[in-house]
């Protein structure tokens, strides 16, 4: 679907019929029921957008709110929506990390849609919108008899775009909690967990040259760059807010193997799958200032 395509919205109203349907099957009913339950924090929707967006490409990433302070929008020049996106994001059974690639950075909408959903522990509109589509998912006021409570997450409502913007760009608003809430969900991030992150995207750069990865973050402004091998690597996080700047730098130590003879038996002998070949990578985190190491994690 190109920009400025009337497609968009065809697909997008599609889709809402379908799952206006879907959402009466009893397996679908019970996803919807256990749908608050997925999630033990409202404020784990920040990081699911995050990460979607370090898997969609993005080299920045905007976190800001929104006029008169009653909303948030997560944004990133990562790669643009597909109607598969907006199937995947609108599904309880689809998910597109696999479906899509590009080079070795697979499209992410997170497992069966559920990551996303994470918004709506928090949020009751939520509106997705790049160059080319834009929709809406809003709870409504009164639902109609029999209709499960959360069936409106299911069925996006296409909006007039005004391709004022390529970027993918997601405007939370409604909080459940008041505007007060997403105070608390602001707060400053860990500069260890914006290391990982920004640590992830570099490794996506197409060219050793690009530019730091970016995260603004409510008026602060992080750069993430890497610099050495992949055994070793120095990850540097500058820390802007008005005129103080602050620079953390953590050290990561990395082992990668592929399970061969008796480990690989093992394993497919536990998980009843054959071991699809990747390698598996060990990884000591620290913080140079001597924080304390991070890992091992894999």
């Amino acid at each position: 679907v190109k920009k400025g395509s009337p497609w968009a919205s065809v697909v997008v109203a599609s889709i809402s019929r379908y799952y206006g349907l879907q959402a009466m099957e009893p397996a679908v009913r019970g996803f919807l029921a256990i749908l608050e339950k997925q999630f033990d924090r409202s404020d784990a929707y920040v990081w699911e957008l995050l990460q979607n967006g370090v898997d969609d490409g993005a080299q920045r990433v905007i976190v800001e709110r929104l006029p008169r302070r009653e909303g948030i929008r997560v944004c990133h020049d990562g790669r643009p929506f597909n109607p598969l996106d907006v199937l995947g994001l609108s599904s309880v059974g689809l998910s597109t990390k696999s479906l899509l690639a590009d080079g070795n950075a697979p499209r992410s909408i997170g497992f069966m849609g559920i990551g996303f959903k994470a918004v709506y522990r928090r949020f009751k509109r939520v509106t997705v919108a790049d160059g080319c589509w834009r929709f809406r998912y809003d709870e409504p006021e009164r639902r109609a008899p029999g209709e499960p409570k959360h069936a409106w997450v299911l069925q996006p409502t296409p909006l007039e775009n005004p391709g004022e913007s390529d970027w993918c760009a997601f405007d939370l608003e409604k909080p459940r909690d008041g505007p007060r809430a997403l105070d608390d969900d602001l707060r400053p991030p860990n500069v260890s967990a914006v290391a990982l992150l920004g640590r992830a995207a570099c490794a996506r750069r197409r060219r050793a040259s690009d530019a730091p990865w970016s995260l603004d973050w409510d008026e602060r402004r992080h750069r993430v760059s890497v610099s050495g091998s992949r055994g070793e690597e120095a990850i540097e996080v500058v820390v802007a807010r008005g005129d103080s700047q602050t620079t953390k730098t953590f050290r990561s130590f990395v082992v990668a193997w592929r399970p061969e003879g008796d480990a690989k038996a093992a394993y497919e002998a536990h998980t009843k799958r054959p071991h699809d070949g990747n390698a598996e990578e060990l990884r000591l985190f620290f913080d140079e200032a001597g924080g304390g190491a991070r890992g091992p994690a894999r």
